[in-house]
């Protein structure tokens, strides 16, 4: 007989794992349900064949009109979702991203704004280690720096940045989840491009290395999980 926990979790993938880890830190026992397999960082590998096994792999998604997602890629199975293989690009969104309607007369406007995520933008990019420069990024909106430097410009990103200097154009690094330098016990990148494959290394801030071992961390009461659709 299962014993009863606080709070069951359906997907272990960056939200659900965010909130399992908060959760259990706070006291609460914890059943995160997953259909897919269960992972860990020694399951990746480096190649374009072992990448695809990260990829959605249940029955197809119809997509229609303008703006198709290609819902194969940017979706997921198992543990840490499709933020396993994400390219780690995190970028804030601005002031005017929350009243469009006002401003332009389209859409909606949301029922908050900026400066009331701006505190958790900060505290995510500190718990999942982001590389940047915020001054470098002039229209970022206000928040704390980004924890790491960035990571280096290669050469078709300089020659990039002097194709938009010649035009009156700004550039900057981007943000990433990334990491620029060890954080948190965590290696560095080692630019072997990779990112879509998992990063065995740990240096890209997927779930498997921010928010699961939280949430399976001794000071906390834990997290289990089960499988779902007879997964075990």
């Amino acid at each position: 007989m299962m014993e009863s926990r606080d709070v069951v979790i359906v997907g272990a993938g960056a939200s659900g794992l965010m909130l399992a880890a908060r959760l259990a830190e706070g006291g609460q026992s914890v059943t995160v349900l997953e259909a897919g397999p269960a992972r860990q960082l020694s399951d990746l590998v480096s190649s374009q064949i072992w990448a695809r096994k990260l990829k959605w792999s249940e029955p197809a998604v119809s997509e229609s009109g303008d703006h198709k997602i290609g819902h194969a890629f940017n979706a997921g199975s198992g543990t840490g979702g499709s933020a396993l293989h994400h390219y780690g690009v995190w970028l804030r969104m601005h002031e005017g991203d929350f009243t469009l309607q006002s401003d332009h007369g389209v859409g909606l406007d949301w029922p908050l704004s900026y400066a009331d995520l701006a505190p958790h933008y900060d505290r995510v990019q500190t718990e999942v280690g982001l590389s940047g420069d915020a001054d470098q990024e002039r229209w970022r909106p206000q928040g704390a720096p980004y924890p790491m430097p960035p990571l280096p410009l290669f050469a078709q990103s300089r020659v990039l940045a002097r194709g938009f200097e010649k035009t009156g154009r700004h550039t900057s690094p981007l943000p990433l989840a990334i990491n620029s330098e060890p954080y948190e016990g965590r290696r560095s990148c080692q630019y072997d491009g990779w990112c879509d494959a998992g990063c065995p290394i740990g240096a890209l801030g997927n779930p498997l290395v921010t928010w699961l071992p939280r949430a399976r961390c001794r000071r906390a009461t834990g997290a289990q999980r089960h499988g779902l659709s007879g997964h075990p």
